[in-house]
Order: C-alpha cells, then sequence, then structure tokens
C-alpha cells in the first residue's frame, strides 16, 4: 500500500508548496540552509543524498515489512463483517 512512502512524499509537497508562500517562504528557505550546512559537516552528504539513498528506501522496508502486514491482518478480521454489512445493509435498500 505504500504508506509511509506516500505519507512523506505528501509531507514534501507540502514543504515545496509552503515555499511558494512569501510570509513563510524565507523560514522555510533558512532551516533548508540550515539542515543542509548541519549534514554536509556532520555527514557529507546532502538533502537529495539522504533523500534518495537512506529515507525512501527504509520509507519502502517499514510499507513492505510493517504497514502493508498490518494492513492485510486488520482486512482479515473485518472482511467478513464489512460482507456481512453490505448483506444486510446494501441488499434490502436495493430490493425495495
Amino acid at each position: 500500500f505504500d504508506i509511509a512512502q506516500n505519507v512523506y512524499g505528501t509531507a514534501k509537497n507540502v514543504w515545496a508548496w509552503g515555499k511558494t508562500i512569501p510570509i513563510i517562504t524565507t523560514l522555510l528557505g533558512l532551516t533548508e540552509t540550515i539542515a543542509t550546512k548541519v549534514l554536509d559537516t556532520t555527514i557529507h552528504m546532502d538533502l537529495p543524498a539522504i533523500d534518495e539513498n537512506g529515507v525512501k528506501s527504509q520509507l519502502k522496508k517499514l510499507d513492505d515489512d510493517i504497514v502493508t502486514p498490518v494492513i492485510m491482518a486488520v482486512w482479515k478480521i473485518i472482511e467478513a463483517a464489512v460482507a456481512k454489512g453490505g448483506e444486510i445493509v446494501v441488499k434490502p435498500v436495493l430490493t425495495e
């Protein structure tokens, strides 16, 4: 389902959108500059490299190993109730 990856992508899109708003663009730009400096100084990587080599692969692992199996387990539990609910609610509505 790639839930973690989609949430991260959405957060990045919101950040990019925020940089188009004149009131906060300076603050977001300053934050990026500081983060870039700190990362370059401490681990000698820039934001795009960390994004590509670290964050995305870890989010994929999180999705594949934890999030998707949990969603599937929950679905197995509620699937019968959903089917029965459809039978109880939808069928009478359609026949009346």
